[in-house]
C-alpha cells in the first residue's frame, strides 16, 4: 500500500544525503528537492501540499547538513505537513444516529467506485453496534444494480425497499424512509446510480432524491485507485449537491498513495471510513496516524 509515495520519500532522502556528502552545493540540494516535488505530484499528492512540503525542506536542508540529520529533517517536515493535512473534522456517526431516527444516509459516487459494496460494509459495521438498518435501492439505472444490492440485503439479513428497473429512484427513497419510520428502523442507507461528471440528467435526478429523502448525511464514495480524478468527482458532487463526508474504497489496493492526501487537502471534510478488502467486514474507521504510518518508511 502507498508504495510509490513511500519510494518517493526514501529516494529523496538518499539523493539529498548524497548531495550533501559530495558537492554540498545549494544548487544541487535545490535540484534534488525539485525532483522530490515532482515525485510527490506523480504520486497523486496535491500541488498545494507538495509545494508546502518542499518549501519547508528548502528552508531546513542546507549545505553541510549532517547525514544523520537529513532523514530526521525529512521525516519531521514531511510528517508534520501530512499530519496537518490529514487532521480532518470528525463525525461521530453512532452518536449522530442516536439524535434522529430514522437516520438517513444518501450515498453518491462515480461509476465503478464500489459504492454498493461500501454500503454493505457500513451496514455490517452498524449492525455490529446494534443498529437496525434498511436499504433503499435507488439505483434503478444500472443493469443488475438492484440484484447486487438485494444480494447484500439477503446476506446481511436486512430489509430492502426496491422498485422496478428504470422506475423513479426518488420514489424508492421516499418509500424507504417511510418504511423505516413505520418499522422503527435506526438507519436508512440509500444507494444511487453512479454519476459521470457530464451526465446532467442523472445529476438532476440525484438532486430530486436528496430533496425527497432529506438525508441527514450525504456521503461521497471515492475509489482510492482513481487518484486525483477522485478530487474532480467529489468537486462535482459538492458543487451540485453538497457532500458531508467521504468514504474511500479500495485503499488496500492503492500502490500510489497520494489520493487520500489530496482529498483531505482539497475538501477538509470528514473521511469516515476506508475500505480495505472485498468482504463486508473489510472496513476501517479513518485514523490519521494509521495513514501517516503507512506512508512514512520506518527509521533504521
Amino acid at each position: 500500500m502507498f508504495n510509490l509515495l513511500k519510494k518517493s520519500f526514501s529516494e529523496a532522502v538518499l539523493k539529498i544525503t548524497a548531495a550533501c556528502e559530495s558537492t554540498c552545493s545549494k544548487k544541487e540540494i535545490e535540484q534534488k528537492i525539485n525532483e522530490f516535488e515532482v515525485s510527490l505530484l506523480q504520486a497523486n499528492v496535491s500541488e498545494g501540499v507538495a509545494v508546502k512540503i518542499c518549501e519547508k525542506l528548502r528552508a531546513q536542508v542546507k549545505p553541510l547538513t549532517k547525514k544523520s540529520e537529513i532523514e530526521k529533517i525529512f521525516r519531521k517536515t514531511f510528517g508534520d505537513a501530512l499530519i496537518k493535512v490529514l487532521d480532518l473534522p470528525k463525525i461521530d456517526l453512532l452518536k449522530e444516529i442516536e439524535k434522529q431516527k430514522p437516520f438517513i444516509i444518501l450515498f453518491v459516487g462515480a461509476n465503478g467506485v464500489g459504492k454498493t459494496t461500501t454500503i454493505a460494509k457500513l451496514v455490517n459495521y452498524l449492525k455490529m453496534h446494534g443498529k437496525k438498518c434498511a436499504l433503499g435501492a435507488a439505483d434503478t439505472f444500472r443493469a443488475a444494480a438492484i440484484e447486487q444490492i438485494s444480494m447484500w440485503a439477503k446476506e446481511l439479513d436486512i430489509p430492502i425497499i426496491k422498485h422496478k428497473y428504470k422506475s423513479d429512484p426518488a420514489a424508492v427513497a421516499f418509500d424507504a424512509v417511510n418504511y423505516a419510520k413505520a418499522n422503527k428502523i435506526d438507519v436508512v442507507l440509500i444507494d444511487t446510480a453512479g454519476r459521470s461528471n457530464t451526465n446532467t440528467n442523472l445529476t438532476n435526478e440525484l438532486k430530486k432524491i436528496k430533496r425527497i429523502a432529506k438525508p441527514n448525511l450525504t456521503i461521497a464514495v471515492v475509489d482510492a485507485l482513481t487518484g486525483n480524478d477522485g478530487v474532480n468527482q467529489v468537486a462535482v458532487f459538492e458543487e451540485n449537491l453538497g457532500v458531508d463526508a467521504i468514504i474511500i474504497s479500495k485503499l488496500d489496493a492503492d500502490e500510489i498513495g497520494g489520493g487520500i492526501v489530496s482529498l483531505a487537502y482539497e475538501f477538509k471534510k470528514p473521511i469516515l471510513f476506508v475500505g480495505t478488502g472485498q468482504t463486508h467486514t473489510d472496513l476501517e474507521e479513518y485514523d490519521k496516524e494509521n495513514i501517516l504510518n503507512r506512508i512514512l518508511t520506518k527509521e533504521k
